[in-house]
């Protein structure tokens, strides 16, 4: 409403599933307490801490020179998040994705924003490092590239366009084909043959792959 500059940091709780499935859900809730006081310090550095979602938390700072703060702020809850945490008896351990959105330059509106740090949040996560992610002009053009594909996949599946090959797999001894594996392969009318390393992952995340 101020017109203020403020940057966002989406942090999401790495491996978060693999402690409710491993320790309990009362474990897990309780890893998220920890994190929630972690992060909660931050409030003495002028930021404001909120949990937005199951594992997802949110943190805000105003002011001048974001973009330095935000990294400080960012590399400094890897390292807090990331320190074992000791429950019940059991050592915890968990990861840490960041991502980093800046108001206005990278979105004039809070869906835009949010839209953005999870597309940065996303990259940290597929990068799979200890450093935050800063969004960028690339990973603009990246998802909207991904976002026409996952388009244009469903209307594939939908007209039934998906092809299957099919790789024989032999016997070392005998050379004599004992059976065959079932390929997917996409071939799109103006791109051409689209890997299916990049189609598979659409179709997961976009919840397209039991019609695939």
């Amino acid at each position: 409403a101020d017109s203020q500059e403020f940057a966002i940091l989406n942090i999401n709780i790495d491996r978060f599933k693999s402690v409710n499935d491993q320790f309990g859900y009362v474990v897990g809730d309780d890893v998220l307490r920890v994190v929630g006081k972690r992060l909660a310090l931050f409030k003495e550095e002028g930021a404001h801490v909120a949990r937005i979602g199951g594992d997802e938390f949110a943190c805000v700072i105003v002011g001048d020179h974001l973009r330095g703060r935000a990294r400080y702020l960012a590399e400094k809850a890897i390292e807090d998040i990331t320190r074992p945490i000791l429950l019940r008896g059991f050592s915890v351990n968990v990861g840490v994705s960041i991502g980093v959105v800046i108001y206005p330059e990278d979105g004039n509106s809070l869906e835009m924003l949010r839209q953005n740090s999870d597309v940065a949040m996303h990259r940290a996560k597929s990068e799979n490092s200890d450093e935050p992610c800063f969004f960028d002009d690339e990973m603009d053009a990246e998802e909207r590239d991904r976002r026409k594909l996952e388009r244009d996949l469903r209307l594939a599946i939908e007209d039934d366009r998906i092809e299957v090959a099919f790789q024989p797999i032999l016997h070392a001894d005998t050379r004599k084909i004992t059976s065959v594996e079932a390929l997917a392969r996409w071939t799109d009318p103006t791109l051409g043959p689209i890997s299916p390393e990049l189609f598979i992952s659409i179709a997961e995340d976009a919840g397209l792959i039991d019609r695939l």
